[in-house]
């Protein structure tokens, strides 16, 4: 049985027509996490689980597919689409471009207290040791939510809503496409925590030529694991 966040139902409840509504809290439900990779919709669950006809559905449903975040799994069902190496290889250039571009503005209009709240997230994730091999799920996701939360506060901190929305997307789309192993095989406390910190003290000193280089390599430095990862 489908299951869709309350949340998101609310947040689109006056959409018109309904065709948008359903592809909105569609895309934002699968955007967030909320709908598995190994998940399969029809229109059929979909109709049913918002309570709207399958007209509407049918349109919604190929939309997401023509915008890539839904494939044909078989007749009638539709999947959260895999990415190709060469699709993530795109997506992480798009990331670099954008997120690099929101550090050098966040260089010159971020607050005092949006920047002690970037190093109280930073102070986070360097509690976390990533030396053991058996993790919980709940711990590597916690780190994951800390990690998502420190990139987003940075390009929101740029002034531009524009690319904090785009950054948004792109960053739901690669964590959606990013399998467990890259928590395990990355040490925050040994190498993302300290790549962090270059990038904070551009920031605090409003140099915005090095907030954007350190950005360039924190992004890059996870480049091979994310780019060869599967979702398991």
């Amino acid at each position: 049985m489908l299951v869709i966040p309350e949340e998101y139902i609310s947040m689109y409840s006056e959409t018109k027509p309904t065709y948008k509504k359903v592809y909105n809290i569609l895309r934002a439900t699968i955007l967030s996490g909320q709908i598995s990779s190994a998940a399969h919709l029809t229109e059929v669950s979909v109709s049913q689980a918002l309570h709207v006809s399958r007209t509407p559905v049918r349109v919604a449903l190929e939309q997401l597919k023509s915008d890539g975040i839904l494939s044909t799994v078989k007749k009638n069902r539709v999947g959260v689409k895999q990415l190709s190496k060469s699709d993530k290889i795109n997506l992480l250039f798009m990331d670099e471009l954008l997120e690099s571009t929101a550090a050098r503005l966040a260089a010159m209009a971020i607050s005092e207290e949006d920047l002690e709240t970037l190093m109280e997230l930073n102070d986070s994730m360097r509690e976390f040791s990533y030396g053991e091999k058996n993790i919980p799920a709940i711990r590597a996701n916690g780190i994951r939510d800390l990690h998502m939360q420190f990139h987003l506060m940075i390009a929101r901190a740029s002034g531009n809503h524009f690319l904090y929305k785009y950054v948004v997307e792109v960053r739901h789309l690669m964590r959606m496409h990013q399998a467990n192993q890259y928590v395990h095989q990355n040490t925050y406390s040994d190498e993302i925590a300290p790549c962090h910190d270059h990038i904070i003290r551009a920031i605090r000193e409003r140099d915005p030529e090095e907030a954007e280089l350190w950005m360039r390599v924190d992004i890059r430095s996870a480049r091979n694991v994310y780019i060869h990862s599967e979702i398991l």
